[in-house]
């Protein structure tokens, strides 16, 4: 059974907090890291943090920016370029191990990290299926 509990949205004014959700069960393999970065669906896009959702806790979502909207190249050397300078900073704080109840709430939590370009969040089996890893490793 799952427990909830309070945490604090990083760097948020007036130390906002949410509720989530502790999972006895042993999370699964993470197979993607915040760093790297795919080519997805005509988009290159950059991951920057993973987590799970209380509904479907035995999958990884990883919550990621679209760097380009072509994938040529061109595009792919500037979408490395741009990121370049990406780090980051608290990996304890873009890889969370407890339960979302909701994407919004991890869109919310993750609100802190650098808005390099629009928002997605893209499922494990999204990325395995469709995903082409641009570089095989991480940014730094």
């Amino acid at each position: 059974m799952n427990q909830g509990k309070q945490v604090a949205v990083p760097h948020s004014p007036h130390n906002m907090t949410m509720w989530v959700d502790e999972s006895k069960i042993k999370p699964p393999k993470l197979r993607f890291k915040p760093g790297m970065v795919f080519v997805y669906q005509g988009e290159i896009i950059l991951l920057q943090a993973a987590f799970r959702l209380r509904d479907s806790d035995r999958e990884w979502r990883y919550y990621g920016s679209v760097i380009s909207r072509t994938v040529d190249d061109t595009a792919k050397r500037q979408a490395l370029e741009r990121i370049a300078h990406y780090v980051a900073d608290a990996a304890d704080e873009v890889v969370v191990y407890w339960l979302f109840r909701n994407s919004l709430d991890a869109i919310t939590y993750f609100g802190w990290l650098p808005h390099i370009g629009d928002g997605r969040v893209l499922s494990n089996k999204e990325l395995i299926q469709k995903g082409e890893r641009l570089i095989p490793e991480l940014v730094e």
